[in-house]
């Protein structure tokens, strides 16, 4: 048993509908697994586990599904591959000490070894241009009129039509209808846009949560159906003038005095907005609150709502008001929403001096690489004209998972000087109120503002958009699934606001979706966090 296997196992054991059930269960988005056919799905599975360090895990998944069939040991190749990519890694931190040359060259065996493990993991290319399909351990998939050539030929071939010679696990391959490659997709900015908003939108599309199935599957979750604007608290400075006008305001006018300011310095007054309101009035913004009141969400539907006005922007030819404007109340149209965690860029940053002169050049490399390891290509230089332009959303999450306080600080400063490189772009930054403190906290312009707990009301709009989705999802739309998640709305409602306890957990955002999951399975909700 070898472990290439992996891949055919899957393929033989697994049908379409079960691989995607697989895919959901470790929260990999099936449809952005490239290929058409399930053999491509599940390589690409396999690939996609192995760069993110998961493939121990999917094998241990099969073998819960799978117990009556010998699945391969990946460990030793998995800590193999963790190897290799550390020291591509350490080469690559040589940039600016060697030549591109002395570099390049260095790299070389480095990717060979990479490639080699690659096939040895999840065995050779399934499928490639023209949709054929390579068969079998040591096969290779070639267009039509393509021709494979077990060597190196030294030069071009032709046959017919102008032709690509690529090297593939040391085989020369040679594929036709290379006009349309010279022009590859992965250069061309409007199709390298498309590629990056369809990666952004399918990765924030739904809320991520496990457990809600009807017929084996899982019940997706719109997000943007069932998102319910934050509310959140921010210090504003009134000066005494203000708060003269505020007073007499509320006086009749004969009662009105002449202004006599006692106390000309001003105050600072914390006041209660709408998420919404914040962005409007700040365009850099650190987002605090406690674990599980929304944060990452709300960057998520950010993203999400960015990248669909984007998408949106690039094929409208009117003046039609966008998802932003509708949704959000900003002026912008046609930004683009750039979402990172912040807790990998600490991790890239152990890997560079503090002294680099790179400034903000490792946050866009840090992105260009997290792009990568999700299977997304884009053009050198891809994002500049956004940024220089002020056309790009900058949405940082969780700056309190940066792990040590000094190298949050070095994440903070990282972020600053980003900011002062492209002073015109919108920027959100969220961390919990532990953590957020110190160094670690931001300068350059950033006003800060705490999310609030879920109101009753809140609590009460979220069951009836989770219930009807729920309901619709299992049964369709229809007058059965409307009277069964308005009884079941109703049910939960009554429980939560007849147990104290339960009240105080169900105004957190993600214990509210937690206890919502439970109360499907059971008859009696538990009132401690815990047991939750």
């Amino acid at each position: 048993m070898t472990p290439a296997n992996l891949r055919d196992l899957l393929d033989q054991h697994f049908n379409d509908a079960e691989l995607r059930q697989l895919c959901f269960d470790l929260t990999v988005e099936y449809e952005n697994l490239p290929g058409d056919t399930r053999l491509a799905k599940a390589q690409a599975l396999v690939q996609h586990c192995l760069r993110h360090n998961r493939l121990p895990e999917l094998a241990d998944r099969c073998r819960e599904l799978r117990p009556t069939t010998t699945w391969p040991d990946v460990a030793e190749l998995a800590g193999e591959w963790a190897k290799i990519q550390a020291a591509i890694t350490a080469q690559e931190g040589l940039q600016g000490i060697l030549t591109a040359d002395q570099l390049a060259a260095a790299l070389i065996p480095l990717r060979q070894k990479e490639a080699d493990l690659l096939v040895a993991i999840s065995g050779p290319t399934a499928i490639t241009h023209a949709g054929v399909v390579a068969q079998g351990n040591d096969a290779i998939a070639v267009g039509e009129r393509g021709v494979n050539v077990g060597g190196d030929v030294g030069g071009d071939l032709t046959t017919g039509q102008k032709v690509v010679v690529t090297v593939e696990s040391g085989a020369t391959l040679v594929m036709n209808n290379a006009d349309q490659l010279a022009d590859t997709p992965a250069l061309d900015r409007d199709s390298a846009v498309d590629r990056y908003l369809a990666h952004v939108i399918a990765h924030n599309r739904y809320l991520q949560l496990q457990g809600v199935r009807s017929g084996g599957r899982l019940v997706h979750i719109e997000l943007e159906q069932i998102y319910i604007t934050l509310r959140a608290t921010q210090q504003r400075t009134v000066s005494a003038e203000e708060r003269w006008l505020a007073q007499e305001a509320q006086l009749a006018p004969g009662e009105r005095r002449r202004p006599h300011f006692a106390t000309p310095e001003t105050v600072t007054q914390v006041v209660t907005v709408s998420v919404n309101e914040a962005l409007a009035g700040h365009r850099r913004l650190v987002v605090l609150g406690d674990p599980g009141s929304g944060k990452t969400t709300l960057l998520r539907y950010l993203a999400l709502i960015y990248a669909r006005d984007k998408a949106g922007s690039n094929h409208d030819r009117g003046d039609s008001a966008g998802p932003i404007r509708r949704l959000l109340g900003l002026p912008e149209r046609g930004c683009l929403p750039i979402l990172l965690p912040l807790r990998q860029i600490g991790t890239f940053l152990k890997d560079h001096s503090e002294e680099s002169t790179e400034g903000p050049r490792l946050l866009l490399e840090f992105l260009r690489r997290y792009l990568a390891n999700e299977r997304i290509d884009v053009p050198l230089n891809f994002f500049d004209p956004y940024l220089a332009q002020g056309q790009a959303v900058i949405l940082l999450d969780g700056l309190d998972e940066v792990p040590g306080a000094d190298l949050r600080r070095r994440v903070a400063r990282l972020v600053e000087r980003f900011t002062q490189a492209y002073p015109a772009c919108r920027y959100v930054v969220t961390s919990r109120i532990v953590g957020y403190e110190g160094a670690a906290r931001l300068g350059e312009g950033y006003t800060t503002t705490t999310v609030q707990e879920f109101s009753l009301a809140d609590v009460e709009q979220f069951l009836r958009y989770w219930h009807r989705l729920v309901w619709i999802g299992q049964m369709g739309p229809g007058p059965i699934a409307e009277h069964e998640a308005e009884r079941q709305t109703a049910q939960l409602l009554a429980a939560i606001r007849g147990n104290e306890r339960i009240r105080e957990l169900a105004i957190n955002p993600l214990m509210l979706t937690v206890i919502a999951l439970v109360h499907r399975d059971r008859v009696k909700l538990p009132d401690r966090r815990a047991e939750l």
